[in-house]
């Protein structure tokens, strides 16, 4: 009898999930633009043999006299010049193995939050240096995660709010949302990127009625 009955209970609820299932639904996406709150800059700077040119030529040329810890010497000097703190550069070993630069060399990672520090690196070139990338990492607190995601389920619903209207149909209760934001992200950055907005997305399932 135990088993008859949770035999008819499996059932019911079977047959429950089926029928929601099938219920009649409009998907619409919700899409809200947004600051987006720099968390940290980064730079990876290179300095190697490869990247020092022969102004008349044009062509790579490799001196005996100027070695990659006299040409990180001189680097620093002028980066110190600007008031810039050299001890902020942390060189990495292995990363400069992986660059693809044939000669000798060195990779500098630089990472801060501070814009007009981030500048001072970015302003400073000579013969020999190139930095090699620019990102910034963009992170949203989880306050403002919430309260975006929140304006981007609002979007959604009046989108399904004028679609059902043309079709004489309303909407109902919400059956599924889908959010595959990430709150924090690392973007290389462009000329033609700085400044840009987010966009936060999300799909959301309403009931059609």
């Amino acid at each position: 009898m135990k088993k008859l009955i949770l035999f008819i209970a499996f059932i019911a609820i079977t047959t429950m999930t089926f029928a929601q299932d099938n219920r009649s639904y409009i998907e619409v996406t919700g899409i809200v633009e947004f600051e987006k709150p720099v968390k940290k800059y980064i730079a990876k700077v290179i300095v190697a043999k490869e990247l020092i040119y022969d102004s008349h030529e044009g062509s790579s040329t490799e001196t005996s006299a100027t070695t990659i810890d006299a040409l990180t010497d001189k680097y620093f000097k002028k980066l110190t010049a600007v008031n810039f703190d050299t001890k902020k550069l942390n060189e990495d070993k292995f990363g400069y193995l992986t660059t693809g630069f044939r000669k000798e060399g060195k990779l500098f990672i630089f990472e801060t939050t501070s814009v007009k520090e981030y500048v001072k690196l970015l302003s400073v070139n000579l013969d020999g240096i190139q930095i090699y990338n620019r990102y910034a990492v963009y992170k949203l607190s989880t306050n403002a995660a919430t309260e975006i995601a929140k304006q981007a389920i609002e979007n959604a619903k009046q989108k399904a709010k004028l679609v059902a209207n043309s079709s004489n149909k309303k909407i109902g209760d919400i059956i599924v949302i889908s959010d595959n934001n990430q709150n924090e992200s690392k973007e290389v950055l462009y000329y033609d990127n700085l400044g840009d907005k987010g966009l936060y997305e999300v799909i959301v399932k309403f009931e059609l009625l």
